[in-house]
């Protein structure tokens, strides 16, 4: 009878140890389960903050330009001087879009009437004041474009508002 208590003592042993490994094995792989869940939960919050960032920077990007712009606007005594606006200025996009700027403070500007798809020629006075060009209009409200100058080897000086990029035109002799 002893060896039969032996044989059943071992037996409950070894299950009892091949149960204990058994669970020790679920164990840690419920571990490793929660720990790739926490994991791609991790990569899922730093995809989330990529690309909230790109774009955060993009826009911090152009914020900073377009403030660094309008600080050289003010401080740039240039885009205040009428002499560098005074002539004739042509669209980027239609060459049959274009301004000119008379020294006495008058203006024209043949632009096309996106309503009657016919080109109009606009007159009246405008100013110019730290990079803002005000075109005072006969017949409507005034607007505002932005003046300012891109520093090449040569300046190059640019007028913009919406879809109007205008340069000046250089009168061939």
């Amino acid at each position: 009878m002893s060896k039969l208590f032996l044989g059943a003592l071992l037996a409950l042993s070894t299950l009892s140890c091949n149960d204990s490994k058994r669970k020790e094995l679920e164990l840690k792989e419920k571990e490793l389960e929660l720990k790739e869940k926490e994991l791609n939960l991790e990569i899922l919050k730093l995809k989330k903050i990529d690309s909230v960032s790109a774009t955060d920077v993009k826009r911090l990007k152009n914020d900073a330009v377009s403030a660094e712009q309008q600080s050289l606007q003010i401080s740039d005594p240039s885009v205040s001087n009428i002499n560098n606006l005074l002539g004739y200025w042509v669209d980027s996009e239609n060459e049959n879009i274009f301004m000119y700027f008379d020294r006495n403070g008058s203006f024209s500007f043949t632009d096309l009437n996106s309503s009657t798809e016919q080109y109009e020629e606009l007159r009246g006075t405008y100013t110019l004041k730290n990079g803002k060009l005000t075109l005072f209009y006969n017949d409507r409200a005034q607007q505002t474009f932005n003046f300012f100058k891109e520093n090449l080897r040569t300046p190059i000086y640019l007028i913009q508002k919406g879809r109007y990029l205008m340069q000046k035109a250089v009168v061939k002799e």
